[in-house]
């Protein structure tokens, strides 16, 4: 099972050694109750011939002692990598953005919502960054998706370059980033940041034997007066940036109510065209 010949597992307290170490005190005390409990089911960790860690479910019964007076134990061990690994990819593809290995929407949001816990805790604010690529679709359309993919790529790791460690950089659709500058911030500390980001997509990006230009649409939201919770911060912070986009491209803009005002007139014009004609 662990890719160990018999003859190395001769020696005395030999599985002591290849439990995983941070497994190995808590396992040696569970194996040690089975003298009083009479019987034991416990998963634990050990690492192969190789040092690959392996999540071993064991099931012990103490039958006492046999005829040479020795202590007998029987019992089983299942191999349960396999389903732990399924388990793990499962989790990760539930958070995470299987292309960029960035968080996905759903993990922005428990982020957002710690930050505004923390926010609450300590009365700071902090702001949120929504990004996106401008004229994306015609790359797509005019150089192929696989040109688009490696765009994404890129740009997703020139952004991590930015993070500082409490950050978060997420990407919640096709060319959609959203940067959580999790500090206190002003309007002066988030204008220089978001500038970093536009400069970020500034340098030419070569993909096979294009060199694009590549620009973004950046809109701002900061909590607690653009949003106390993490739908309503996300939302403005998208209207931010679409005003944004209407205004050129390539800059970014800060949420205000004014804009909310415009994007709820817009909306309700579109609604009313739709069925004008009839």
């Amino acid at each position: 099972l662990f890719g160990y010949e018999p003859k190395e597992l001769y020696e005395l307290d030999w599985w002591k050694k290849v439990l995983h170490e941070d497994d190995r005190s808590n396992t040696i005390e569970q194996f040690g109750s089975i003298f009083e409990k009479g019987h034991l089911v416990y998963e634990y960790r050990v690492r192969d011939k190789d040092g690959k860690v392996r999540f071993i479910r064991d099931e012990l019964q103490l039958l006492g002692n046999n005829r040479e007076g020795q202590v007998e134990i029987v019992g089983s061990w299942s191999d349960l990598t396999d389903i732990y690994e399924k388990e793990d990819r499962l989790q990760f593809l539930s958070q995470y953005d299987p292309f960029t290995h960035l968080p996905n929407r759903q993990k922005l949001q428990e982020r957002v919502q710690e930050a505004i816990e923390r926010g609450q805790q300590f009365n700071e604010n902090f702001a949120i960054l929504s990004i996106d690529i401008d004229h994306f679709k015609k790359i797509n359309e005019t150089l192929s998706y696989q040109v688009g993919d490696a765009v994404i790529l890129r740009i997703a790791e020139r952004l991590k370059h930015i993070l500082k460690v409490d950050d978060t950089l997420a990407r919640i659709g096709g060319d959609d980033f959203v940067f959580v500058i999790n500090e206190a911030v002003d309007v002066e500390k988030v204008s220089k940041i978001a500038r970093k980001v536009t400069q970020r997509f500034a340098a030419p990006l070569r993909v096979d034997e294009h060199e694009l230009m590549i620009t973004a649409s950046i809109g701002v939201a900061i909590y607690p007066e653009d949003g106390r919770d993490p739908d309503t911060l996300l939302k403005n912070a998208e209207i931010a940036r679409y005003s944004a986009k209407k205004a050129g491209r390539n800059r970014f803009e800060f949420f205000n109510d004014r804009l909310a005002e415009g994007m709820h007139e817009n909306l309700m014009l579109e609604s009313a065209l739709r069925v004008a004609v009839e």
